[in-house]
């Protein structure tokens, strides 16, 4: 099915992606700060050059890059993640941080701080990354995870987009930003349900 254009969404997604309507403190410093933000970081330097030498856009590594130096986390998970150049911008957040994964990927340089993924942490702060729901061992404890959960590929990998609806629908609290592509998820209990989309 075709998605027709709706110009009423787009003026809403237009204003809201610039923080009009939003009420919510986190929600707003998390739009403008973090997933709007246009001013560089550090590393965007080294991310935008090791992307350049794997002909591939630097824009959605960065925009990961700036979620996990948001968040801080302990521990990355991800899930069919081949993707070096977001792999690499998500371990150079943080020298200690590490990543626990199915499968295992090859990233030059960082693979003494990757392992293979057992189970989610409890007690850990926890960044999660999906780009193949498929493969995602335990679905139901995903909303339990204390940190954030980053869908990729939403509207071209019908798994995902699936999740990521399924995901939408079960919570009771918490937020979610969408660009249709990325669908960022925050599962706190603190925050009240409110669902964002975007252009990011």
């Amino acid at each position: 099915m075709i998605k027709l254009y709706n110009p009423w969404k787009a003026f809403l997604r237009f204003r809201t992606s610039r923080g009009f309507g939003i009420h919510s403190p986190f929600a707003y410093y998390f739009v403008l700060r973090v997933l709007r933000e246009k001013y560089p970081y550090y590393a965007f330097a080294d991310i935008c050059r090791f992307a350049k030498i794997c002909k591939q856009s630097p824009k959605e590594a960065c925009l990961i890059f700036r979620i996990v130096n948001f968040y801080n986390p302990d521990v990355i998970y991800t899930f069919g993640c081949d993707d070096v150049v977001t792999l690499k911008a998500m371990l150079m957040v943080n020298s200690e941080l590490t990543m626990a994964s199915i499968p295992i990927p090859k990233v030059e340089s960082y693979d003494n701080r990757i392992t293979r993924f057992e189970d989610f942490a409890p007690d850990n702060r926890q960044i999660v990354v999906i780009d193949k729901a498929d493969i995602v061992p335990d679905v139901d404890k995903l909303l339990s995870v204390k940190g954030i959960i980053i869908i990729r590929k939403v509207i071209n990998n019908k798994a995902n987009n699936e999740l990521w609806l399924s995901l939408k629908q079960k919570m009771s609290f918490g937020h979610t930003y969408t660009n249709d592509k990325v669908a960022v998820i925050v599962p706190s209990p603190k925050l009240p349900l409110q669902h964002f989309s975007l252009y990011f």
